[in-house]
């Protein structure tokens, strides 16, 4: 079975990816089914759906101008005509379809034709309109979108009666952009990042708008967000970061209060990138009210639960930010060193595996190659009872699977060499995670044959548990 395609989404909004009551169509459904039939419109509608479903999309079509009551002349037979009528919300449904399959094929005009007919049919049912109505403005807004018609894609939109999903509010806010009105377009980027959090290009977006509203501190802020991805996700140093920091001070040349509070934010970030914290912490102190962005929030914490005395209220309210920034490494990279530097000085007891298991591996999910995730992975290493050396072999449940279903992918067993590299390892977790992995495949021909061969020349402990594995 194939996934709904990302452009179908909107239209699909109304059925999911199953028909309705929750019944199963054949995977596939010839054209004859439907001519072969009693002519039942909603038959045609539920081909139609199935026919989405499998990514059939010529035939969903064909079958969704049919439960419309258009039929093509040269699939026409005579004698035979289609019963019924689809009800308003079927018909709704039909045309958000179809909406949807032009918007597939880059048809936008046909798909906001298809939209707007559907959203007018919408709009003339009795009841439980909105319901219906939702599927069509999504699909509308985004063909108004593509065809630069941001007045009519602002206006769909913002109709929606349920909240907007990710890729919609990123298209609510390009079409504010496009209609200049840059303060809604910042209104709708806070609700995106308070449900959503932050992802990478979300700080560059944002600090463009606050720089066209005339807010130089409010777009340093953002473009930190930016410089602080770069620094842990990808590797940028921190010679790097200052080289960006004066190029971005030297652009920040007017003497108005914003601008001045920008130049002072820059000051206290090179402060926190040379791990002054108490001076990134004073300097951060007098920002916090005079720039509202979170991201000086998170610097602030992020120096004060690194600068004794550090009370326990620090990490709670630390805790608050992981909706915005919990999917960046910096977050948790932060917070696992602090709590562990509290831990140190008698700040903080109770630092165990048993409290930093999952922040440790939320940090090394976050960029699994980078050289803070190796960090994070010594320190479990060392809470796990591993020596430190081990970190390198130290592999998280769902890398183990992502190596093992590769290996199996490709038919090359390989690919498991990282599993076996960590197999002289001493108990822990993530030795049992490794050797249950290799379980699974471990009677698989191919894998077999490879891990009897690497038996005879793996150091001691793992031949044993290699050999223990294909039974010899």
């Amino acid at each position: 079975m194939v996934a709904c395609s990302a452009a179908l989404a909107a239209g699909w909004l109304l059925i999911g990816c199953s028909l309705p009551g929750g019944r199963e169509m054949p995977a596939r459904s010839d054209l004859g089914d439907l001519l072969q039939s009693p002519g039942r419109r909603d038959l045609a509608l539920a081909l139609g759906e199935d026919a989405i479903r499998y990514g059939r999309l010529s035939d969903a079509e064909i079958f969704l101008h049919w439960s419309l009551g258009d039929v093509p002349p040269r699939l026409s037979t005579s004698g035979r005509g289609f019963r019924g009528r689809l009800s308003a919300g079927q018909s709704v449904r039909a045309r958000t379809l179809l909406a949807a399959l032009a918007m597939e094929r880059g048809d936008y005009l046909r798909a906001r034709t298809q939209a707007e007919r559907a959203n007018r049919l919408a709009e003339a049912m009795q009841s439980n309109q909105q319901e219906f109505q939702d599927g069509a403005l999504l699909v509308l807004g985004r063909a108004s979108l593509a065809l630069a018609d941001y007045p009519a894609a602002v206006g769909a939109l913002s109709r929606v009666g349920r909240p907007l999903d990710e890729p919609d509010l990123d298209a609510l806010i390009v079409a504010l952009r496009g209609l200049g009105d840059y303060h809604a377009a910042l209104g709708v980027i806070v609700e995106r990042n308070t449900r959503f959090g932050y992802a990478p290009g979300h700080g560059s977006e944002e600090s463009l708008l606050h720089e066209w509203v005339g807010r130089p501190d409010r777009a340093v802020a953002a473009v930190l967000v930016e410089a602080e991805y770069l620094r842990y996700h990808h590797g940028r140093t921190r010679d790097a970061t200052q080289r960006a920091l004066a190029g971005l001070e030297g652009a920040l040349l007017h003497d108005d209060a914003p601008s001045i509070a920008a130049r002072r934010l820059v000051e206290a970030y090179r402060a926190f990138l040379e791990q002054s914290w108490e001076r990134a912490s004073w300097l951060l102190v007098d920002l916090i009210d005079e720039v509202d962005h979170p991201f000086v929030t998170y610097l602030l914490l992020a120096s004060r639960i690194r600068n004794p005395p550090v009370m326990e209220e620090l990490f709670h309210r630390y805790a608050e930010l992981e909706p915005l920034f919990g999917g960046m490494q910096y977050y948790s990279a932060s917070l696992w060193r602090g709590l562990r530097e509290a831990h140190r000085r008698g700040d903080l007891p109770g630092y165990s595996v048993l409290t930093m298991r999952e922040l440790l591996e939320r940090t090394i999910r976050a960029a699994p190659a980078s050289a803070e995730a190796y960090e994070a992975r010594r320190e479990l290493a060392v809470l796990t009872g591993l020596h430190p050396r081990d970190a390198r072999f130290l592999l998280l449940p769902d890398e183990i699977d992502q190596i093992i279903d590769a290996a199996i992918r490709h038919r090359d067993p390989h690919r498991l060499e990282p599993l076996l590299a960590g197999l002289s390892m001493a108990d822990s977790p993530y030795l049992w995670a490794a050797l249950l992995g290799l379980q699974r495949v471990a009677m698989v021909p191919l894998v077999r044959e490879y891990l009897a061969v690497a038996a005879v020349s793996a150091p001691p402990i793992a031949a044993e548990r290699i050999r223990g594995l294909v039974g010899r």
